[in-house]
Order: structure tokens, then C-alpha cells, then sequence
């Protein structure tokens, strides 16, 4: 049976394929919106039939929405039996393309986190600051507000002695270190900011609209409670970090992260447990 108009020649409205029960419609413009009525019905209860009920709830609450929804089509007048599969259909459709969106969200997020500290991985990081970077670029330094702050100041941040601390107390104390430096990371900065670890005992923090003074201060706020804090069990783990500071400076997400880094290596060369800011 034709249909005419793209999204039912498609066998798709919006993200619904109805082709199981197309043969329900037909030319007549009546059907179609009554389709498009049913379809908006079950969206807007979709949490109803989603993802997340017991099934036994769910076929209940499909069976009361398929009957307010044949009670506001006036459906005794039409076919139906196949209004009837209709309904049911969209009802499961809605439902089972509710569960995908989760589990699509879901997947999505485990591939931009760190799965030990919950923190963004390093794909996550890069993809996020080429916006900031972009930005950074179209800056007019000769604005004396641009020349005060930056629009994103790298903090480097690197574990001292890890693999002793892994070594001493073993991988579980070790993992449990790295999640808790995740966690003062982002305790001490705003909801803005950039907290990723790039691999190991690496991680970035990334300031927004910014300036070095503020950086300086963040960084030391976290250096000093990673010191005071680390502990497993209840036991206390001797922990440090050394960071490095850097600004935008129009060029690329390498280039100053590369400047941070070695100011990092610089707090390390000088001693560890502190903070150096780029040259």
C-alpha cells in the first residue's frame, strides 16, 4: 500500500521505523496525523515503557496508554484489530528506542572517562579543548584584558615516586592513590574546568578564562591537600605531586601542554612535591 510525503515513504517518523505496520496506512490524511498522534502519545510517556521498569510493570502500563491512546482516536470507528497492532507496536518501539538512547549515552560516556577515576581520558581531553584552543587562537592580544588572563591556563600533574607507593603498598593501595588525586582535582576547581588523566600517573587540569596568579593558587591548593589526604584503608600514603603551569599563548594544545609538562620536570628536577610555572 503507497504513502505518500518522505518521512512515510521512509518507513521512519523520527526516530521510529514503523515498516511492520505500514499496511495499517492509506492515503487518507486522517490516518496519518492519527499515526503522528499516536507516536507523540507514546514519546511523551516513553519513561513509562522505557528503560529501567520490570517487565511485568511495563506490559501493564503499555496495555493502560494503548487504551487512553484508542480512546482519544474515537478508535471504535476504524479497523480495529490492525489500529490495535499499531499501537502496540509504536508502544514497543518507543520503549526499545528509549533503552538504545541509554545504552548509547551510557557507551559514550565510558569511552570519554578514565574507568579508575571517572575522570576524562585523554581522547576525552583532546577532543574538549579543541574548542578552548580554537578560541585561544581568535584572542586579541592586544586587548589589555587578554594580556591579564588567559583563555585556559595547563596544569601538568604528575604523581612523585609512584611506582615506589605501588611497589611499598601494593597495586589496590596504588589505584586507590591515583582515584583519590582524581577526586581533590576536581574538588578544588570550578564545574568549568578540564580534569583528565592522560595515562599512568599523569593527569591535566585545565583552568578556563583565567590567569597564572589564580592557576598558582588552584595548584597549590591541590598539591597541598594530595599531601595531606592520600590514604587507603585508613591508612595513610606518603604522596606528593609535582605540577607545572602554563598559559594559552595562541599556539596549538601541544605546544602548551608541552610548556607545562616541563615546568613539571622542572618542580621535579628542583625537589619534587611543588609547583613551577612555565618561563
Amino acid at each position: 500500500m503507497s504513502t505518500t510525503g518522505n518521512q512515510f515513504e521512509t518507513g521512519k517518523v523520527g526516530n521510529l521505523h514503523i515498516l511492520p505496520v505500514m499496511r495499517v496506512l492509506t492515503e487518507d490524511p486522517k490516518d496519518k496525523r492519527a499515526l503522528l498522534k499516536i507516536i507523540e502519545k507514546a514519546r511523551g510517556r516513553v519513561k513509562e515503557v522505557g528503560p529501567g521498569i520490570p517487565e511485568a510493570t511495563k506490559r501493564d502500563r503499555a496495555a493502560t496508554l494503548k487504551a487512553e491512546i484508542m480512546e482519544d482516536l474515537g478508535i471504535e470507528g476504524l479497523e480495529s484489530p490492525l489500529i490495535e497492532e499499531l499501537i502496540d507496536t509504536i508502544i514497543h518501539l518507543t520503549g526499545e528506542n528509549a533503552a538504545l538512547r541509554e545504552k548509547n549515552e551510557s557507551l559514550k560516556q565510558e569511552s570519554r572517562t578514565d574507568p579508575l577515576t571517572g575522570i576524562l581520558n585523554r581522547r576525552a581531553f583532546q577532543e574538549q579543548m579543541q574548542r578552548h584552543v580554537a578560541l585561544d587562537k581568535r584572542r586579541d592580544r592586544d586587548n589589555p584584558e587578554a594580556q591579564r588572563s588567559h583563555a585556559y591556563v595547563m596544569v601538568a600533574v604528575d604523581i612523585d615516586h609512584f611506582k615506589k607507593i605501588n611497589d611499598t603498598h601494593g597495586h589496590l593501595a596504588a589505584d586507590e592513590v591515583l582515584k583519590q588525586v582524581a577526586e581533590i582535582m576536581r574538588a578544588n576547581v570550578r564545574s568549568t574546568d578540564i580534569a583528565a588523566r592522560l595515562g599512568g600517573e599523569e593527569f591535566v587540569l585545565v583552568l578556563l578564562d583565567t590567569d597564572i596568579e589564580n592557576a598558582r593558587t588552584v595548584a597549590e591548593k591541590v598539591r597541598k591537600a594530595v599531601e595531606e589526604k592520600t590514604q587507603s584503608e585508613g591508612i595513610k600514603i606518603p604522596t606528593t605531586i609535582s605540577l607545572g603551569i602554563a598559559g594559552s599563548d595562541g599556539t596549538d594544545l601541544d605546544t602548551v601542554l608541552g610548556r607545562a609538562d616541563r615546568a613539571m620536570y622542572g618542580s621535579k628536577n628542583n625537589g619534587r612535591n611543588q609547583v613551577t610555572v612555565a618561563s
